[in-house]
């Protein structure tokens, strides 16, 4: 929700079969997610980085997943970054109000 998202050119690494992640990936399980943070930290942290959050649960909060900077590093060898992009604007499945 609130890191950037990189337009890539593969490298043709065919020790990865052509491949590489297609995110960051998860650091904790969704539920974890909602027993960890709280709607209004997702809020804060999404307000400090300049997102507008239209819809989305907490389960999907940015602190969830892995640091996507240390995961591009660590696939140098099979993408190069042609470009960057930030988001602003964030719409994804609302979760229930059950607080």
């Amino acid at each position: 929700m609130a890191t950037p998202s990189y337009y890539v050119g593969g490298k043709g690494n065919e020790d990865s079969l052509c491949s590489c992640s297609h995110g960051s990936g998860r650091k904790m399980s969704r539920k974890q997610a909602k027993e960890t943070f709280s709607k209004k930290e997702m809020h804060d942290f999404l307000e400090a980085a300049g997102v507008e959050l239209l819809a989305g649960g907490i389960d999907e909060c940015p602190m969830a997943y892995k640091d996507v900077a240390g995961v591009m590093e660590a696939q140098k060898d099979l993408v190069g970054i042609c470009g960057t992009f930030r988001p602003k604007i964030v719409m994804m499945c609302d979760e229930p109000d059950n607080d």
